[in-house]
């Protein structure tokens, strides 16, 4: 389909915009996230997900942890109970059984065990991660990694420099083109240079192409464009484009902007970070009307998370004493908890809130089926390896499935094993699911009761009316507006 559209490209430029929405169209079609925030101001975390993941089921782990020994320690609050239902769940274990206290403590044994194997590999990679960068340090200069040894870490307590001037400085150092004025010297190097011979004419070909794409990584970080390597392999007809624009470009000696522009980004550290942000947030909140403001999720009472509240404190009493009613203190509040979800990198919904309608279905749920759905897939792969599929992919995933245990893929009873895996995970599954059941019966009975209290036809009139979706085009949207405001 693209060969069309790349047959009529004029330039690199558009080729690149053919490209590049050609991946759009895929992503849209796998349905895989896109971000709709542009890439002018984004920065990425410097904590790698794989981290980030970690730190999550660290936390999971932890709170269960807690859990569980409240439900050993004689606490039967409803939520503590489903808790550790759930921690049981596709076991045989019951909590009406004599030994649970024994069985409690093992789970707790196995959840401590699991989190200091995951403590030890954030460990191994944040030393490694230190040794590697000072001996970067190091080679490029002996004298710095013992100074930044010797020099005690002090964040920054000034204030932050103005946001206009620190641009100005960085775009007169970038962006203005400068004249060199050439010494004497250039013209004896040309006077040497003379008798060397010119560089015959290069032909650039669409295997070149395909061999320069092919050893680039998949998912480095894009220019300006945006456009990854993933993509240029992945599109084959477009080789045969790029040579011959490739080539139009070097015999002109010129290239398009877009290859020779780039985004810098001004990464403060500490406290002026911090400053700089909730500037930024309260800025932002000012200019925005209430129904635009972006939803902010709850976020976890972390001492890491109150450290960062307790640190903003002393820089809102500035912008609190200037405050001269009630609607601007709470824009200030706001901007002050959306600094707070930005430094923590929570997630915030950037949709807003005017026509943002929140799902019927439960948080707690929407997990349960993610879970489900791992599960199912996890017993698909279990089952290809207990058939002789030995694909590394395959293998890998049934390593992870019996991570923590003493099983080796390689032990005689390994089929006995796998389907003792499985046997679990579809009790698992058909556990998840009938908690799912009985919350969908409950929540059924419960809106049939309601509608039956305020009126005693409407129930019947639901069970007897048939299940139609509508196929009528939709309103128009200004006219629903219009009439509703108009009611």
């Amino acid at each position: 389909m693209l060969v069309t559209y790349l047959e009529a490209s004029r330039d690199l430029c558009e080729t690149d915009s053919i490209l590049f929405g050609a991946a759009l169209a895929v992503c849209r079609i796998i349905v895989a996230k896109v971000s709709t925030a542009g890439r002018a101001t984004g920065q990425s975390s410097a904590i790698p997900a794989w981290r980030r993941r970690i730190e999550e089921r660290i936390a999971k782990a932890r709170a269960l942890i807690g859990r569980l020994i409240c439900f050993r320690s004689g606490n039967n609050r409803p939520r503590i109970v489903r808790t550790v239902r759930m921690a049981f769940a596709g076991t045989n274990v019951s909590l009406s059984q004599p030994d649970i206290t024994q069985k409690l403590t093992e789970r707790i044994d196995d959840l401590k065990q699991i989190i200091a194997a995951w403590g030890k590999r954030i460990r191994r990679y944040t030393e490694r991660s230190t040794r590697f960068n000072q001996n970067r340090l190091f080679q490029s200069d002996q004298k710095r990694p013992y100074e930044s040894l010797e020099r005690p870490m002090v964040s920054g307590t000034g204030p932050a420099p103005n946001q206009a001037d620190t641009v100005a400085y960085w775009r007169g150092l970038c962006s203005e083109p400068v004249n060199h004025s050439e010494g004497p010297w250039t013209e004896v190097v040309a006077s040497q240079c003379a008798s060397i011979k010119s560089m015959d004419n290069v032909i650039i070909t669409p295997v070149d192409v395909a061999e320069a794409v092919r050893r680039a990584p998949n998912w480095k970080s894009p220019g300006l464009d945006g456009l990854h390597h993933y993509w240029l392999k992945g599109f084959v007809v477009c080789h045969t484009v790029l040579a011959r624009q490739f080539q139009e470009a070097l015999n002109q000696k010129s290239l398009p902007s877009l290859f020779t522009t780039g985004i810098t980004h001004l990464v403060p550290k500490d406290q002026e970070h911090m400053r700089s942000t909730l500037e930024e947030a309260i800025v932002e909140t000012r200019s925005t009307p209430l129904e635009n403001r972006p939803r902010l999720l709850r976020i976890a009472l972390s001492k890491r998370n109150r450290t960062v509240v307790r640190a903003l404190n002393p820089m809102l009493v500035t912008y609190l004493e200037a405050s001269r009613d009630l609607c601007e203190t709470d824009s200030i509040l706001f901007g002050a908890a959306l600094a707070v979800c930005r430094i923590i990198v929570a997630k915030v919904s950037t949709a807003g809130r005017a026509t943002g309608q929140s799902s019927a279905i439960p948080a707690w749920r929407r997990r349960i089926e993610e879970r489900i759905a791992k599960a199912r897939a996890l017993i698909g792969r279990l089952i290809c390896f207990r058939s002789g599929n030995n694909r590394p992919r395959i293998v890998r995933s049934v390593r992870m499935a019996f991570a923590w245990t003493n099983v080796s893929l390689s032990q005689l009873d390994i089929t006995q094993k796998l389907t003792e895996r499985i046997d679990d995970l579809k009790q698992r599954i058909a556990a998840w699911g009938k908690r799912i059941r009985r919350y969908t019966e409950r929540s059924t009975r419960f809106n049939q009761n309601r509608l039956f209290q305020s009126d005693q036809k409407r129930p019947y009139e639901s069970l007897e009316r048939p299940m139609v979706s509508g196929t009528s085009p939709a309103p128009n949207q200004a006219d629903t507006v219009a009439f509703w405001r108009g009611l």
